[in-house]
């Protein structure tokens, strides 16, 4: 298979001449894109932030045609060549508790190592993602307030990621972080790094406020 395409020789060709080229290629590597990702950040008074992330993701790569086969699959290495098995998303090194389930529950087939600078967390979905096949799950983790939250003056300041490395080479089309701050937090600034658009605030019940 060659990579390369070969114009010609022509010959007798009038100036200004045009003419339409069709160029046929076969492209087998995988690209994930997501969807929707709504990340909740949630900063609690005892010294700890939870992260929430329900992602919703589509292998927008080369489509499947034709049925599906696990035990083709299986089988023959080259039949799943473009399918997503697994990818690798990155936490903060102070990640703990970490968990990843689906609407059927936890899923176990997942690895975690622990890093000098991060929590390496290697996904596998259910089922192999083919072109055109969707997932949606739902990961999650804690770290240590103290890591993001710092003293400026009479105020605090909350520096965190908008967004944590999902897998490489990510797409988001749609993306909604919400911030949850302790009862009593008031005069809110926030810097995004880019142009976002900003919802309104607004007041979140939990079972630990204590506001009437």
């Amino acid at each position: 298979m060659s990579n390369k395409i070969t114009y010609g020789p022509y010959e007798n060709v009038a100036k200004l001449t045009d003419d339409e080229l069709f160029v046929h290629y076969e492209n087998q590597s995988p690209f994930l894109t997501v969807n929707t990702l709504e990340r909740t950040i949630e900063v609690s008074h005892w010294g700890n932030i939870a992260v929430k992330e329900e992602i919703q993701m589509t292998h927008t790569g080369a489509k499947l045609k034709g049925s599906f086969s696990r035990y083709d699959f299986q089988k023959d290495g080259r039949s799943g060549q473009s399918a997503v098995k697994s990818y690798r998303t990155y936490l903060p090194a102070s990640a703990t508790g970490v968990y990843y389930r689906d609407t059927n529950g936890n899923i176990s087939t997942s690895n975690m190592n622990q890093m000098r600078d991060s929590v390496e967390l290697e996904l596998r979905p259910r089922f192999p993602l083919f072109g055109g096949w969707k997932t949606q799950y739902v990961l999650g983790y804690n770290v240590p307030s103290y890591e993001y939250l710092y003293n400026s003056d009479d105020d605090y300041v909350l520096k965190m990621y908008v967004i944590d490395h999902i897998h490489d080479n990510m797409v988001i089309d749609e993306a909604v972080i919400t911030i949850i701050l302790p009862e009593g937090s008031s005069n809110i600034k926030l810097e995004p790094p880019y142009s976002i658009e900003r919802r309104p605030n607004s007041l979140v019940h939990t079972y630990l406020d204590t506001e009437s």
